[in-house]
């Protein structure tokens, strides 16, 4: 296997008497496509947060290309190399699909090439020929590739894909799932968040479940849709 990208060690988050995470372990490889599940309320988000900053984990470390960095504000993770997709796309409406893209390059530290760079980058994703519209002017599927546009302007080594696909139709699944895998050859280590299981299993070369806030399983994807746990969790008894 190839060396980490990431390693969350024993990650713990309370809200008050509430346990969301109780000593998480949860580890990405260089280049490696993991998907991470569970049923709603499970710490999914949670987790997400605490690795990329809104939230503040109470216990382990974060520790992303060799270095911690669960004491660091959101931005400089992003700039240490991790960015993430959020379950809704919340584009600035004002503006067009370039300059969102524009505005995230900036936001990532890359102020001198911005302008050279969106346009790269939208190509990447497939809306180069839309670059000038109105970003309230999307469709539902376009808006999901400027929310991976808008994540991938920070150049990451690990992209956390939340639920990229929901509200889609199976061919803008595929279209999107198609997308994640060229990203992922270009050298991009992906977490895909995701409800929707046949594309989890096609796009996922490890699975890690997590359940009331403890991971109940991790490995093959085969053999964790069938660890009875994971049945039980997701079927009840």
């Amino acid at each position: 296997m190839a060396e980490a990208i990431l390693t969350a060690t024993k990650i713990d988050k309370r809200f008050g008497g509430f346990i969301a995470l109780d000593g998480v372990d949860f580890t990405v490889a260089a280049g490696e496509r993991v998907g991470l599940l569970g049923p709603n309320g499970s710490g999914k988000s949670t987790l997400v947060n605490c690795l990329t900053g809104a939230l503040r984990n109470d216990g382990g470390e974060v520790v992303l290309l060799g270095r911690r960095i669960d004491r660091l504000p959101t931005h400089q993770r992003i700039r240490r190399g991790i960015a993430r997709t959020f379950q809704v796309p919340r584009p600035f409406a004002s503006m067009t699909v370039r300059e969102n893209v524009e505005i995230a390059l900036l936001y990532a530290g890359g102020a001198t090439a911005a302008g050279n760079e969106a346009p790269a980058i939208l190509d990447q994703v497939g809306l180069l020929q839309k670059a000038d519209q109105s970003s309230r002017s999307l469709t539902q599927v376009d808006l999901r590739k400027l929310e991976l546009a808008r994540a991938m302007a920070a150049r990451p080594r690990l992209l956390i894909a939340d639920e990229v696909m929901a509200g889609l139709s199976t061919a803008e699944v595929d279209e999107i799932l198609a997308l994640l895998l060229r990203l992922n050859e270009s050298g991009v280590s992906i977490v895909m968040i995701e409800h929707i299981m046949y594309a989890v299993m096609k796009f996922a070369q490890r699975i890690c479940v997590l359940v009331a806030g403890r991971k109940i399983a991790d490995g093959d994807p085969q053999a964790v849709i069938r660890d009875p746990e994971v049945e039980r969790a997701y079927l009840g008894e």
